[in-house]
């Protein structure tokens, strides 16, 4: 198998899930779902919202978001071979 790749760099919105959790005494826990590392508390949702959005605005300027595609290609022909006229040619029995 020969596999191919291509990176080029590009400016983009990074779309995230936070998860908000509310504490017994009313602080929140705010966290990104992806990156499970950066979590942060305050008292209210929206200082808990900002204070994440900050701590992750802080460390993206510090990092490259690269989109990297792998292309596989395959070199081995097919195990079954293309039908022709409603009938298959040179029948594979079937491993099952």
């Amino acid at each position: 198998m020969k596999i191919s790749t291509s990176a080029e760099s590009q400016t983009t919105n990074l779309k995230v899930n936070i998860l908000l959790e509310t504490r017994e005494d009313g602080s929140m826990i705010a966290s990104i779902l992806e990156l499970p590392q950066y979590h942060v508390e305050a008292a209210t949702r929206e200082q808990a919202l900002l204070k994440l959005n900050q701590l992750l605005v802080q460390h993206l300027e510090k990092i490259e978001v690269i989109p990297y595609v792998v292309i596989l290609i395959e070199l081995l022909p097919p195990l079954i071979p293309p039908y022709k006229g409603g009938k298959q040619e040179n029948p594979v029995p079937s491993p099952l």
